[in-house]
């Protein structure tokens, strides 16, 4: 506490001196608040962001480095497994990663939620070759998908041979990279019979 003759006098007028600045400053800001817009959040909750050339996909560089580093060093085609909790991103990482990885590497991505995939073996395996025709044709790589009728005998030895073609139509350098999402559902439809554990094998 500070006691002097006449203090209170000039805080007083000090006091008088600046309200009026203060005032004007807080009708400045409270203009400004006015004709402000709030700032749009580009984060997308719930559904996997979509691959795009325009998309707002960040981050996650770490995993998708990791990937290519694990197939570029690999001797044998490595399997990988991405996890981690519900609405993590992993959907999306595996979305983004035609955009992301090198240009050798063509990233098919297969969502095992249809249930026309994880019905039978047929379904499967034609499935699989559809949406591997859909992403050589984007390299202008043309070669016709397995139907279900080319599937119903010796599944396994037709998608094979097929494999075998689609691999000779490829450049030396390119390599192919199934991307499984929600690969529980692969396994729910072995334990339920629908398709064979043989399946693993390929």
């Amino acid at each position: 506490l500070i006691s002097s003759p006449g203090i209170e006098g000039k805080l007083l007028k000090a006091v008088d001196s600046w309200k009026p600045i203060l005032e004007k400053e807080e009708e400045k800001i409270l203009a400004h608040i006015g004709t402000s817009k709030e700032i749009h959040n580009p984060f997308i909750f719930g559904n996997p962001v979509e691959k795009t050339e325009n998309n707002r996909f960040v981050g996650r560089r770490d995993i998708v480095k990791k990937i290519e580093e694990n197939l570029i060093r690999a001797e044998h085609t490595p399997t990988l497994f991405l996890y981690g909790a519900r609405r993590m991103g992993k959907s999306s990482v595996l979305n983004q990663l035609p955009r992301l990885l090198g240009k050798d590497f063509i990233p098919v991505d297969i969502d095992l939620q249809s249930a026309a995939l994880t019905e039978n073996l047929t379904g499967l395996l034609s499935g699989l070759s559809e949406e591997i025709a859909k992403r050589l044709h984007q390299r202008y790589i043309r070669v016709e998908a397995l139907t279900r009728e080319n599937l119903s005998n010796s599944p396994y030895s037709v998608f094979e041979k097929w494999l075998d073609k689609v691999q000779n139509l490829l450049p030396e350098s390119n390599k192919i990279l199934l991307a499984l999402d929600e690969y529980e559902k692969l396994e729910e439809a072995i334990k339920s019979g629908k398709i064979g554990i043989e399946i693993l094998d390929e």
